[in-house]
């Protein structure tokens, strides 16, 4: 059967005072598009030209941000994970943050569908005086459609190091997702997302996060630890969800969210 395969390797550097363009290659269903912005730092959308992702397709996404460089990467909408016949999807993600280095890894929400499989690595790399903030939401089927998921193969791990040091490591499995309706798990949400905040001293903004996310109408809650602040996030369906982390992340950061972002 056809499977899609996709490959995109990109790197930014700092040159009279900005963050530039350094390197870019991209390969098979996946592109990596830099739409003019008004910010000072590029934004990168990926685009998945296979409009999905089904079992047996391929995605590799590598991102090198050099000294003093920042730079934010998004996704052009929702990606879909299809129902599988059989086998795994895989997406693999590397991103590499240089010293006073600042990037944000911030992708629409992945929609799962009933039977979808996936198997998704996401290794990060910070240099001691660099910064990463990373989000990745999902969505299990869409409510407007009165879709459900009651099976799928979902594992999603990350690995986070600054320095040398190992300083966040995760690995997410879900099967069975009627195991998930316990008031410690979804309960009757179906949407979820955790963000994580990675530099030296991130978890001294702990307090500071809380507050932002007292302000949700949503369960969110947040711990920080050892130069790590992670947050969670889960709602009753997509636009909820997205709604608060646009609220979270536009005031943690700052600055606004991409445009593909916008409600």
């Amino acid at each position: 059967m056809q499977r899609a395969k996709g490959c995109a390797r990109i790197g930014f550097t700092h040159k009279s005072g900005s963050t530039r363009l350094e390197s870019l290659h991209q390969s098979g269903c996946l592109k990596a598009l830099l739409p003019n912005v008004h910010n000072t730092s590029p934004e990168i959308v990926f685009v998945n030209t296979a409009g999905g992702i089904t079992g047996g397709d391929q995605l590799d996404i590598s991102c090198s941000i050099s000294a003093q460089s920042e730079a934010t990467a998004t996704t052009q909408t929702a990606e879909r994970l299809y129902r599988s016949t059989g086998d795994n999807a895989y997406i693999n993600i590397h991103l590499k943050v240089d010293e006073n280095a600042k990037f944000f890894w911030l992708p629409q929400e992945t929609i799962v569908f009933d039977g979808a499989r996936l198997t998704r690595r996401m290794n990060v790399e910070v240099a001691p005086s660099g910064s990463v903030l990373l989000l990745e939401s999902f969505m299990l089927g869409r409510k407007a459609m009165g879709e459900k998921v009651l099976q799928c193969d979902l594992s999603d791990q990350w690995r986070v190091r600054l320095g040398d040091k190992l300083v966040f490591a995760e690995s997410m499995k879900i099967g069975d997702v009627s195991g998930l309706s316990s008031v410690a798990a979804l309960k009757d949400n179906l949407a979820f997302a955790t963000f994580a905040f990675v530099e030296k001293d991130a978890h001294q903004k702990l307090s500071w996060l809380n507050s932002l996310l007292a302000g949700l109408d949503i369960r969110a809650a947040a711990s920080g630890w050892n130069d790590v602040l992670v947050a969670r996030f889960v709602a009753p369906d997509a636009f909820t969800l997205r709604s608060a982390l646009f609220t979270v992340l536009e005031q943690f950061n700052k600055r606004p969210l991409p445009r593909v972002w916008q409600l």
